[in-house]
């Protein structure tokens, strides 16, 4: 209707035809005609198409002053429109203490739309967080009980239980996203860790290797699924998928630090040099990586160095076996 009616004014107000156009153009972009996701609207949607209307009208007040009949109304149109502006600057004000951080933001949702079971969830996401387990966990009892068919609120519910090493409840709550959404990469990922901590491998690398079917780059399914190959001693696999967790995250010092021990026990100690190497580039201050370092120096005969890296190991802060020195 507003499209109609600019359409039709065009000739002789072209600045109201420019204000609208702009207003229209701006929202028709981001108009979820077809919805996509669970937000139809949101009010960040209409900062910039708001431009329009405010230039309408500025414009509309400053013709005031040009114009015998309507010149009188100039000065209480503008002190009304220095007013409102006031009004929304305050409103704004206390909307923005709304969006302080995650539980002020999900409280004022709950408080307004207690049945929208999102919003508990949101919540609980938050109280994780900030590693407040007990809160979390009521959060998104609640929000399984207004849609126990959201795959998402088991899933973070198992999160917290895998925290809290409460292995039982977190398997439990994985199962149960995994029942109603097969494909949850982080879900699988989550219960292969379950099954490495209890030790059952099959089930675990099983799990690992779908939620990497699903995303090939998926860094904690490799790095998880590395350690456990680690574990059952096929360091050889361990390494395939550290050095792709490289890849990942190249500045990863910890991953670095992982693949260079692999590469020690395969024997193959130039490589685990080169790993450790990068290891100290992004993290020079952690001795470990020294002390690892030069045992793998240690293995090729290559003393100085070694002793170097022992050395500066033990100023980081670690106690070096006094036999590495021999």
């Amino acid at each position: 209707i507003i499209a109609v009616i600019a359409w039709s004014l065009k000739r002789n107000y072209k600045v109201l035809v420019f204000g609208l156009g702009f207003f229209l153009i701006s929202l028709i972009l981001i108009l979820q005609i077809i919805t996509v996701g669970s937000t139809i609207i949101a009010d960040r949607y209409t900062y910039m198409a708001y431009i329009g209307l405010a230039f309408m009208v500025a414009h509309g007040i400053d013709r005031m002053k040009l114009h015998d009949k309507l010149r009188g109304y100039y000065k209480p149109a503008l002190l009304m429109t220095v007013g409102i502006i006031a009004l929304f600057a305050f409103m704004s004000f206390q909307r923005v203490k709304v969006w302080e951080n995650g539980e002020t933001l999900w409280s004022d949702a709950i408080q307004k739309f207690p049945k929208v079971a999102g919003s508990w969830g949101g919540r609980g996401i938050y109280y994780r967080q900030q590693k407040q387990y007990n809160k979390a966990i009521t959060d998104f009892n609640r929000a399984i009980k207004l849609n126990p068919t959201e795959a998402m609120f088991h899933s973070n519910r198992g999160n917290i239980y895998f925290d809290l090493q409460q292995n039982e409840q977190a398997l439990a709550d994985y199962n149960n996203c995994l029942q109603l959404d097969p494909n949850d990469k982080e879900a699988l990922a989550n219960r292969g860790a379950i099954y490495g901590r209890q030790k059952q491998w099959e089930l675990a690398i099983h799990d690992l290797s779908k939620a990497i079917e699903i995303d090939n780059d998926f860094f904690n399914a490799y790095m998880n699924r590395g350690f456990i190959y680690s574990s059952i001693g096929d360091h050889t696999l361990a390494a395939q998928d550290y050095a792709l967790c490289t890849k990942l995250e190249p500045e990863n010092h910890a991953i670095w630090n992982a693949l260079a021990i692999e590469y020690q026990y395969l024997g193959d100690f130039r490589a685990s040099i080169s790993a450790f190497n990068e290891a100290v580039t992004y993290a020079p201050n952690i001795a470990l990586y020294y002390m690892n370092r030069g045992i793998s120096y240690r293995y090729l005969n290559e003393k100085e160095k070694a002793l170097m890296d022992f050395d500066k190991a033990t100023k980081l802060g670690v106690i070096v076996d006094a036999r590495y020195f021999e």
